[in-house]
């Protein structure tokens, strides 16, 4: 009998699929989605986009997971990033996990509780650590050693004075600015205020603007991407 009122389920009106262990909200934003009509007055909130994803996992809508893991990106700053790491290993989303960790990363160790710990995983989290060791040590390395000039532009006019002084005030702004112990910078707004906020001394207009192009490129950091890049391939091939 049991199985005749299963296979009786969703025939008509009178007979509705049962879905017991399906909040109504949850539905109703499959509702929404798969006809069509997402809200637009107000966003989704954390709760409703979890719950969402766990439905689309459960009954396997490909394309509606793809609409949720979308609107958990563009409110990432809802969600904790150890709130995120949880979500993409639950559910094995890549693109999720990469911004989690890269997050995770940028944020002391001192600041994540045991809850958080849990949600990140304990092969996670040791990863985590090891990618802020090897970019504080990283970091520590740009922020006492400058870019050398190596050619001097066609208007300096004491190549020796021009390299010293560059020396001077890199240690002096961009040493600060990224090993603050209170406030350290990001490499970007480290740059930004170093270019804007320092004097330069006896470094000609040309040197300034040939360092300042190199700073701009970024490639002092290119090696801490590319590692935690890396890390974020070995995790993800193991979701």
């Amino acid at each position: 009998m049991t199985g005749q009122a299963d296979l009786a389920q969703g025939e008509d009106d009178s007979n509705p699929v049962k879905l017991p262990q399906l909040e109504s909200s949850t539905f109703e934003l499959f509702v929404e989605h798969h006809f069509g009509f997402p809200r637009t007055g107000y966003r989704y909130t954390k709760e409703e986009l979890q719950a969402f994803l766990a439905f689309c996992e459960q009954y396997e809508c490909e394309q509606t997971k793809e609409f949720v893991i979308n609107r958990i990106h563009a409110s990432a700053w809802c969600f904790h990033s150890a709130e995120l790491m949880d979500i993409a290993t639950t559910y094995r989303i890549p693109s999720l996990f990469r911004t989690a960790f890269r997050s995770l990363a940028n944020i002391s160790l001192t600041e994540l509780t045991k809850a958080h710990r849990v949600m990140i995983g304990l092969k996670t989290f040791a990863s985590v650590a090891l990618a802020k060791s090897v970019l504080d040590q990283h970091c520590r390395i740009i922020a006492a050693e400058e870019p050398h000039i190596h050619v001097h532009a066609d208007d300096c006019q004491d190549t020796v004075a021009c390299a010293t002084d560059w020396h001077g005030v890199w240690w002096n702004g961009m040493g600060r600015y990224l090993l603050d112990g209170r406030n350290p910078q990001p490499y970007e707004d480290a740059v930004r205020r170093f270019k804007t906020e320092m004097q330069f001394g006896r470094m000609g207009k040309g040197c300034r603007e040939k360092m300042f192009e190199l700073l701009e490129e970024g490639s002092a950091f290119q090696h801490a991407d590319h590692f935690i890049d890396d890390l974020c391939d070995y995790h993800i091939n193991e979701l």
